[in-house]
């Protein structure tokens, strides 16, 4: 997309907008340029250094700022209006969920009547043993019925997890939390959607979240001490991730080594041994491992 090169305020007011729908709006306008089909996106604005009310900067209700999408740029009637699909509070940004058009214009506004019925404090998870803990906050809540926590693997295509029950209407702090007990190896993405009264649903932003199974404590190299000449082995789960595997002699210099990874087992082949102490090394879900290892004649 591109702007006009128009200013983001125009002195005289003379700014097309219809007041049925908004109060105010950016005097700058955005155009889609379009090639294929894209689909969804999200898009960000840092209105942290808008002029609000009264003139002074940062004083925008961002909980009020809207998406204006017009066809031929001219926003005084007929334009689409798009609410924020998340609202985390007083961060400085206003995020919306939207499918272009090619040639679409669109730009901001403010609105009273379109604020979301959740305005989120925070939203965010953490991996645990074996689960991952899912976690947010609001601030407020009008007539926000439901809560439905959706996972996905790519985070593009999302499945619901769990439900969980809104506060209803509420002016003081919420706290919720979920449990993912069944998490996907590897990177997990996550979305809320707040479902109020009437059935409207909004996604909030997608985290990302990593988890990967606890190491076996009994992880380690055998036979140990081991003959010249003979093979390593390591039982492995498949799903662990296993990113590297290095030999050194106990004086420093490395050993090349040969790796085989069948379905729960790694095979190490070392090459020119001779007796002594070797340290082996092996990197597992991003964590290194070090095990002493003998050989013998």
């Amino acid at each position: 997309t591109g702007h006009d090169g128009a200013s983001l305020y125009d002195g005289s007011r003379n700014i097309d907008y219809d007041p049925a729908q908004i109060t105010s709006r950016l005097n700058r306008e955005w155009r889609v340029q379009e090639t294929g089909t894209v689909g969804q996106i999200t898009i960000r604005f840092d209105v942290s250094n808008l002029i609000g009310p009264g003139d002074v900067v940062g004083a925008n209700d961002e909980a009020l700022i809207v998406l204006l999408i017009d066809a031929d740029g001219d926003f005084s009637s007929g334009a689409s209006i798009v609410t924020q699909s998340f609202v985390v509070d007083s961060d400085g940004l206003v995020n919306f969920q939207v499918d272009f058009a090619d040639g679409n214009y669109y730009t901001l506004g403010s609105s009273e009547d379109n604020a979301l019925p959740i305005t989120l404090l925070s939203f965010g998870g953490e991996p645990k043993k074996d689960h991952i803990v899912i976690n947010w906050s609001t601030t407020s809540e009008i007539n926000n019925s439901l809560y439905r926590i959706e996972r996905s693997a790519d985070g593009r295509f999302f499945e619901p997890i769990a439900y969980l029950d809104g506060a209803g209407t509420a002016e003081d702090i919420n706290n919720y939390e979920v449990f993912d007990n069944d998490p996907l190896i590897g990177k997990n993405y996550y979305r809320l959607i707040d479902i109020d009264n009437n059935g409207i649903e909004n996604a909030s932003e997608i985290i990302k979240i990593e988890y990967f199974k606890t190491l076996n404590i009994d992880l380690r190299p055998y036979p140990n001490p081991i003959d010249k000449g003979a093979t390593l082995y390591i039982d492995l789960d498949q799903e662990l991730k296993l990113s590297g595997v290095t030999l050194h002699h106990i004086n420093g210099s490395e050993i090349p080594v040969k790796t085989e990874r069948t379905k729960d087992r790694l095979a190490v082949y070392p090459s020119q041994v001779e007796q002594g102490i070797y340290m082996l090394s092996i990197w597992v879900n991003g964590r290194q491992m070090n095990f002493k290892v003998m050989v013998k004649h």
